[in-house]
Protein backbone atom coordinates (compact mmCIF):
# COMPACT_ATOMS: atom_id res chain seq x y z
CA UNK A 1 0.00 0.00 0.00
CA UNK A 2 2.76 2.55 0.63
CA UNK A 3 4.27 1.56 -2.72
CA UNK A 4 0.91 2.25 -4.56
CA UNK A 5 0.79 5.49 -2.32
CA UNK A 6 4.25 6.87 -3.59
CA UNK A 7 3.27 5.94 -7.29
CA UNK A 8 -0.04 7.61 -6.86
CA UNK A 9 2.13 10.58 -5.42
CA UNK A 10 4.97 10.63 -8.25
CA UNK A 11 2.32 10.22 -10.55
CA UNK A 12 0.27 13.58 -9.58
CA UNK A 13 3.39 15.43 -9.03
CA UNK A 14 5.09 15.07 -12.48
CA UNK A 15 1.73 15.54 -14.15
CA UNK A 16 1.53 18.77 -12.39
CA UNK A 17 5.17 19.48 -13.87
CA UNK A 18 4.18 18.45 -17.55
CA UNK A 19 0.81 20.65 -17.34
CA UNK A 20 3.03 23.93 -15.78
CA UNK A 21 5.24 23.10 -18.25
CA UNK A 22 2.63 22.72 -20.85
CA UNK A 23 1.58 26.97 -20.10
CA UNK A 24 5.23 27.83 -21.32
CA UNK A 25 5.34 29.47 -25.32
CA UNK A 26 8.85 28.39 -25.84
CA UNK A 27 8.94 25.83 -28.52
CA UNK A 28 11.69 23.80 -27.30
CA UNK A 29 9.60 23.50 -23.85
CA UNK A 30 6.62 22.32 -25.83
CA UNK A 31 8.77 19.75 -27.45
CA UNK A 32 9.61 18.22 -24.20
CA UNK A 33 6.28 18.48 -22.41
CA UNK A 34 4.83 16.35 -25.70
CA UNK A 35 7.80 14.01 -24.90
CA UNK A 36 6.68 14.30 -21.38
CA UNK A 37 3.34 13.00 -21.65
CA UNK A 38 4.20 10.54 -24.08
CA UNK A 39 6.51 8.56 -21.28
CA UNK A 40 4.20 9.12 -18.99
CA UNK A 41 1.53 7.73 -21.43
CA UNK A 42 3.87 4.29 -21.62
CA UNK A 43 4.87 4.37 -17.58
CA UNK A 44 1.64 4.52 -16.14
CA UNK A 45 0.25 1.88 -18.37
CA UNK A 46 -3.21 1.11 -15.98
CA UNK A 47 -6.43 2.77 -16.86
CA UNK A 48 -7.11 4.85 -13.68
CA UNK A 49 -4.05 6.94 -14.60
CA UNK A 50 -4.49 7.07 -18.39
CA UNK A 51 -7.98 8.49 -18.02
CA UNK A 52 -6.78 10.89 -15.76
CA UNK A 53 -4.04 12.15 -17.85
CA UNK A 54 -7.01 12.31 -20.69
CA UNK A 55 -9.24 13.78 -18.23
CA UNK A 56 -6.93 16.73 -17.87
CA UNK A 57 -5.87 17.05 -21.35
CA UNK A 58 -9.65 17.06 -22.32
CA UNK A 59 -10.47 19.69 -20.19
CA UNK A 60 -7.81 22.02 -21.35
CA UNK A 61 -8.08 21.69 -24.91
CA UNK A 62 -12.32 22.50 -24.82
CA UNK A 63 -11.93 25.05 -22.07
CA UNK A 64 -12.75 28.67 -22.95
CA UNK A 65 -12.04 30.19 -19.73
CA UNK A 66 -8.25 31.16 -19.94
CA UNK A 67 -7.29 32.50 -23.40
CA UNK A 68 -3.85 32.92 -22.67
CA UNK A 69 -3.29 29.28 -22.95
CA UNK A 70 -2.19 27.45 -26.08
CA UNK A 71 -4.91 25.13 -26.50
CA UNK A 72 -3.92 23.61 -30.03
CA UNK A 73 -0.47 22.08 -27.88
CA UNK A 74 -2.92 20.31 -25.56
CA UNK A 75 -5.01 19.08 -28.81
CA UNK A 76 -1.49 17.67 -30.30
CA UNK A 77 -0.62 15.36 -27.28
CA UNK A 78 -4.26 13.99 -27.55
CA UNK A 79 -3.23 13.15 -31.10
CA UNK A 80 -0.02 11.99 -30.05
CA UNK A 81 -1.34 9.79 -27.14
CA UNK A 82 -4.01 8.78 -29.56
CA UNK A 83 -1.36 7.47 -31.87
CA UNK A 84 0.29 5.56 -29.54
CA UNK A 85 -2.95 3.92 -28.32
CA UNK A 86 -6.06 3.87 -30.61
CA UNK A 87 -8.35 2.31 -27.80
CA UNK A 88 -8.52 5.53 -25.82
CA UNK A 89 -10.16 7.44 -28.87
CA UNK A 90 -13.67 6.54 -27.76
CA UNK A 91 -13.13 7.08 -24.30
CA UNK A 92 -11.80 10.71 -25.60
CA UNK A 93 -14.51 11.41 -27.59
CA UNK A 94 -16.69 10.19 -25.26
CA UNK A 95 -15.50 13.12 -22.72
CA UNK A 96 -15.21 15.87 -25.21
CA UNK A 97 -19.23 14.86 -25.79
CA UNK A 98 -20.00 15.02 -22.03
CA UNK A 99 -18.16 18.53 -22.28
CA UNK A 100 -19.80 20.11 -25.26
CA UNK A 101 -23.24 18.52 -23.47
CA UNK A 102 -22.71 20.55 -20.19
CA UNK A 103 -21.28 23.60 -22.40
CA UNK A 104 -24.78 23.30 -23.99
CA UNK A 105 -26.90 23.15 -20.84
CA UNK A 106 -25.39 26.08 -19.52
CA UNK A 107 -26.23 28.27 -22.90
CA UNK A 108 -29.67 26.78 -22.65
CA UNK A 109 -29.68 27.81 -18.92
CA UNK A 110 -28.80 31.32 -19.60
CA UNK A 111 -31.46 31.53 -22.49
CA UNK A 112 -34.19 30.03 -20.30
CA UNK A 113 -33.32 33.07 -17.99
CA UNK A 114 -33.24 35.72 -20.30
CA UNK A 115 -36.93 34.37 -21.20
CA UNK A 116 -38.23 34.02 -17.57
CA UNK A 117 -36.82 37.73 -17.37
CA UNK A 118 -38.58 39.31 -20.03
CA UNK A 119 -41.46 37.29 -19.32
CA UNK A 120 -41.71 38.81 -15.67
CA UNK A 121 -40.93 42.37 -16.84
CA UNK A 122 -43.87 42.00 -19.11
CA UNK A 123 -46.08 40.88 -16.61
CA UNK A 124 -44.79 44.07 -14.28
CA UNK A 125 -46.01 46.19 -17.17
CA UNK A 126 -49.48 44.79 -17.14
CA UNK A 127 -49.77 45.14 -13.80
CA UNK A 128 -48.56 48.26 -13.85
CA UNK A 129 -50.80 49.48 -16.70
CA UNK A 130 -53.86 48.10 -15.06
CA UNK A 131 -52.95 49.77 -11.94
CA UNK A 132 -52.72 52.66 -14.08
CA UNK A 133 -56.47 52.22 -15.66
CA UNK A 134 -57.61 51.77 -12.46
CA UNK A 135 -55.44 55.37 -10.98
CA UNK A 136 -57.67 56.89 -14.27
CA UNK A 137 -61.13 55.06 -13.72
CA UNK A 138 -60.95 56.77 -9.91
CA UNK A 139 -60.30 59.95 -11.07
CA UNK A 140 -62.51 59.93 -14.29
CA UNK A 141 -65.53 59.04 -11.33
CA UNK A 142 -63.96 62.13 -9.23
CA UNK A 143 -64.13 64.17 -12.39
CA UNK A 144 -67.70 63.42 -13.26
CA UNK A 145 -68.16 63.99 -9.34
CA UNK A 146 -66.88 67.68 -9.37
CA UNK A 147 -68.70 67.96 -13.23
CA UNK A 148 -72.07 67.33 -11.26
CA UNK A 149 -71.05 69.62 -8.39
CA UNK A 150 -70.94 72.14 -11.00
CA UNK A 151 -73.98 71.46 -13.22
CA UNK A 152 -75.84 71.85 -9.87
CA UNK A 153 -74.14 75.34 -8.85
CA UNK A 154 -74.65 76.27 -12.41
CA UNK A 155 -78.37 75.57 -11.40
CA UNK A 156 -78.67 77.36 -8.71
CA UNK A 157 -76.98 80.76 -10.50
CA UNK A 158 -79.74 80.28 -13.23
CA UNK A 159 -82.43 80.16 -10.08
CA UNK A 160 -80.66 83.24 -8.67
CA UNK A 161 -80.66 85.13 -12.01
CA UNK A 162 -84.21 84.11 -12.73
CA UNK A 163 -85.33 85.44 -9.07
CA UNK A 164 -83.32 88.51 -9.58
CA UNK A 165 -85.01 89.34 -13.07
CA UNK A 166 -88.49 88.65 -11.49
CA UNK A 167 -87.27 91.16 -8.68
CA UNK A 168 -86.96 93.38 -11.10
CA UNK A 169 -90.20 92.82 -12.53
CA UNK A 170 -91.32 93.18 -9.04
CA UNK A 171 -89.62 96.42 -8.29
CA UNK A 172 -90.77 98.03 -11.95
CA UNK A 173 -94.52 97.41 -10.81
CA UNK A 174 -93.96 98.94 -7.79
CA UNK A 175 -92.28 101.81 -9.11
CA UNK A 176 -95.17 102.30 -12.06
CA UNK A 177 -97.02 101.78 -8.67
CA UNK A 178 -95.51 105.09 -7.29
CA UNK A 179 -95.34 102.91 -3.68
CA UNK A 180 -93.86 105.33 -1.18
CA UNK A 181 -93.95 103.08 1.77
CA UNK A 182 -90.12 103.76 3.01
CA UNK A 183 -89.54 100.20 4.86
CA UNK A 184 -90.52 98.88 1.65
CA UNK A 185 -88.16 100.28 -0.49
CA UNK A 186 -85.73 99.78 2.02
CA UNK A 187 -85.93 96.55 2.38
CA UNK A 188 -86.24 95.96 -1.23
CA UNK A 189 -82.76 97.91 -1.71
CA UNK A 190 -81.17 95.04 1.15
CA UNK A 191 -82.75 92.21 -1.04
CA UNK A 192 -81.30 93.58 -3.74
CA UNK A 193 -77.97 94.08 -2.11
CA UNK A 194 -78.04 90.33 -0.47
CA UNK A 195 -78.78 88.72 -4.36
CA UNK A 196 -75.99 90.55 -6.14
CA UNK A 197 -73.54 89.62 -3.61
CA UNK A 198 -74.82 86.20 -3.79
CA UNK A 199 -74.81 86.22 -7.84
CA UNK A 200 -71.30 87.45 -7.66
CA UNK A 201 -70.39 84.67 -5.02
CA UNK A 202 -71.88 82.11 -7.59
CA UNK A 203 -69.85 83.64 -10.24
CA UNK A 204 -67.14 83.17 -8.81
CA UNK A 205 -67.73 79.56 -7.61
CA UNK A 206 -68.16 78.81 -11.49
CA UNK A 207 -65.32 79.90 -12.87
CA UNK A 208 -63.61 78.38 -9.83
CA UNK A 209 -64.99 74.92 -10.75
CA UNK A 210 -64.49 75.89 -14.66
CA UNK A 211 -61.00 75.67 -13.95
CA UNK A 212 -60.34 72.54 -11.85
CA UNK A 213 -62.11 70.81 -14.71
CA UNK A 214 -59.88 72.24 -17.04
CA UNK A 215 -57.04 71.06 -14.84
CA UNK A 216 -58.70 67.51 -15.03
CA UNK A 217 -59.29 66.86 -18.28
CA UNK A 218 -55.07 67.95 -19.31
CA UNK A 219 -54.53 65.39 -16.46
CA UNK A 220 -56.47 62.70 -18.21
CA UNK A 221 -54.99 63.63 -21.78
CA UNK A 222 -51.37 63.38 -19.40
CA UNK A 223 -52.57 59.86 -18.30
CA UNK A 224 -54.11 58.75 -21.66
CA UNK A 225 -50.93 59.09 -23.43
CA UNK A 226 -48.74 57.42 -20.76
CA UNK A 227 -51.44 54.44 -21.44
CA UNK A 228 -50.73 54.70 -25.30
CA UNK A 229 -47.11 54.62 -24.76
CA UNK A 230 -47.04 51.22 -22.44
CA UNK A 231 -49.35 49.44 -24.83
CA UNK A 232 -46.73 50.23 -27.67
CA UNK A 233 -44.06 49.09 -25.69
CA UNK A 234 -45.61 46.01 -25.25
CA UNK A 235 -46.86 45.25 -28.61
CA UNK A 236 -43.05 46.09 -29.82
CA UNK A 237 -41.95 43.38 -27.13
CA UNK A 238 -44.26 40.74 -28.31
CA UNK A 239 -43.42 41.64 -32.28
CA UNK A 240 -39.94 41.26 -31.25
CA UNK A 241 -40.52 37.61 -29.65
CA UNK A 242 -42.89 36.32 -32.56
CA UNK A 243 -39.57 37.54 -34.85
CA UNK A 244 -37.39 35.97 -32.82
CA UNK A 245 -39.39 32.88 -32.49
CA UNK A 246 -39.58 32.58 -36.32
CA UNK A 247 -36.02 33.54 -36.84
CA UNK A 248 -34.63 30.77 -35.29
CA UNK A 249 -37.58 27.74 -35.36
CA UNK A 250 -35.65 26.82 -39.22
CA UNK A 251 -32.30 26.04 -37.02
CA UNK A 252 -34.03 23.32 -35.11
CA UNK A 253 -36.36 21.85 -37.61
CA UNK A 254 -39.60 23.46 -37.82
CA UNK A 255 -40.75 25.89 -40.65
CA UNK A 256 -38.28 24.90 -43.22
CA UNK A 257 -41.45 24.83 -45.97
CA UNK A 258 -41.83 28.69 -45.67
CA UNK A 259 -38.18 29.44 -46.30
CA UNK A 260 -37.14 30.45 -49.56
CA UNK A 261 -34.43 28.61 -51.67
CA UNK A 262 -31.46 30.73 -50.88
CA UNK A 263 -32.52 30.33 -46.95
CA UNK A 264 -32.50 26.34 -47.56
CA UNK A 265 -29.61 26.59 -49.15
CA UNK A 266 -27.42 28.79 -46.48
CA UNK A 267 -29.60 26.59 -43.55
CA UNK A 268 -27.95 23.40 -45.67
CA UNK A 269 -24.07 25.15 -46.46
CA UNK A 270 -24.09 25.76 -42.35
CA UNK A 271 -24.93 21.96 -41.72
CA UNK A 272 -22.07 20.53 -44.52
CA UNK A 273 -19.62 23.29 -43.16
CA UNK A 274 -19.97 21.99 -39.27
CA UNK A 275 -19.86 17.93 -40.90
CA UNK A 276 -16.77 18.97 -43.19
CA UNK A 277 -15.00 20.52 -39.73
CA UNK A 278 -16.09 17.44 -37.44
CA UNK A 279 -14.54 15.47 -39.89
CA UNK A 280 -11.33 17.29 -40.11
CA UNK A 281 -11.34 16.62 -36.69
CA UNK A 282 -11.37 13.06 -36.88
CA UNK A 283 -9.09 12.95 -39.15
CA UNK A 284 -6.69 15.20 -37.07
CA UNK A 285 -7.01 12.85 -34.23
CA UNK A 286 -6.71 9.55 -36.13
CA UNK A 287 -10.42 8.45 -36.41
CA UNK A 288 -10.14 5.39 -39.68
CA UNK A 289 -11.69 7.07 -42.32
CA UNK A 290 -13.85 4.13 -43.49
CA UNK A 291 -16.08 4.33 -40.39
CA UNK A 292 -16.22 8.38 -39.77
CA UNK A 293 -17.72 8.74 -36.06
CA UNK A 294 -20.46 11.64 -37.14
CA UNK A 295 -22.46 11.34 -40.32
CA UNK A 296 -25.99 13.34 -41.39
CA UNK A 297 -27.49 10.36 -40.10
CA UNK A 298 -25.54 10.05 -36.62
CA UNK A 299 -26.11 13.69 -36.34
CA UNK A 300 -30.17 13.82 -36.49
CA UNK A 301 -30.40 10.86 -34.22
CA UNK A 302 -27.94 11.11 -31.71
CA UNK A 303 -26.81 15.02 -31.60
CA UNK A 304 -28.09 16.70 -28.40
CA UNK A 305 -27.08 20.84 -29.72
CA UNK A 306 -29.90 20.70 -31.76
CA UNK A 307 -33.65 19.44 -31.00
CA UNK A 308 -35.98 18.53 -33.53
CA UNK A 309 -38.48 20.56 -32.21
CA UNK A 310 -37.98 23.75 -30.06
CA UNK A 311 -38.63 23.76 -26.67
CA UNK A 312 -42.21 24.18 -25.10
CA UNK A 313 -43.77 27.33 -23.90
CA UNK A 314 -44.73 28.25 -20.56
CA UNK A 315 -47.92 27.34 -19.35
CA UNK A 316 -50.72 30.34 -19.30
CA UNK A 317 -48.23 33.01 -21.05
CA UNK A 318 -48.45 34.44 -23.93
CA UNK A 319 -46.64 32.91 -26.82
CA UNK A 320 -45.27 36.09 -27.90
CA UNK A 321 -42.50 36.72 -25.12
CA UNK A 322 -38.58 36.31 -26.20
CA UNK A 323 -35.93 38.86 -24.60
CA UNK A 324 -34.92 41.94 -26.16
CA UNK A 325 -32.20 42.09 -28.56
CA UNK A 326 -31.06 38.11 -28.04
CA UNK A 327 -30.01 36.54 -31.16
CA UNK A 328 -28.46 33.45 -32.17
CA UNK A 329 -25.38 32.54 -34.73
CA UNK A 330 -25.59 29.80 -37.32
CA UNK A 331 -23.57 27.54 -35.01
CA UNK A 332 -26.25 28.20 -32.22
CA UNK A 333 -24.37 30.40 -29.52
CA UNK A 334 -25.67 33.17 -28.03
CA UNK A 335 -24.86 36.57 -29.30
CA UNK A 336 -26.73 40.52 -29.15
CA UNK A 337 -27.60 41.10 -32.84
CA UNK A 338 -30.94 40.82 -34.06
CA UNK A 339 -31.18 39.96 -37.80
CA UNK A 340 -32.18 36.59 -39.68
CA UNK A 341 -29.77 33.73 -38.91
CA UNK A 342 -29.18 32.90 -42.14
CA UNK A 343 -27.31 36.20 -42.43
CA UNK A 344 -24.99 35.38 -40.35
Amino acid sequence: MEQLGAQQDDFTSVLGLAETLALSRDPQVKGFVKILYTTLFKWYADESHRLRMLKRLVDRATTTADTSRDIDSDLEILAILVCEDQEIVRPVLSMMRRLVAELANVDRAALWHQLCASEDEILRIREERKAEIASTSKEKAVLSQKLSEYEATNSRLKSAEAARRRFDEELKRFATENVTREEIRQSLEDEVRRLTQTVGQTEGEKREKEEQVARCEAYIDGMESKLQACEQYIHHLEAQFQEEMARHAPLYGVGLDALSMKELETLSRIHEEGLRQIRAIQQRKGSPAGSPLVSPHTLSHTHGLYPRTPPPMPVGLPPSLIPNGVGIHSNGHVNGGIGPWFNH
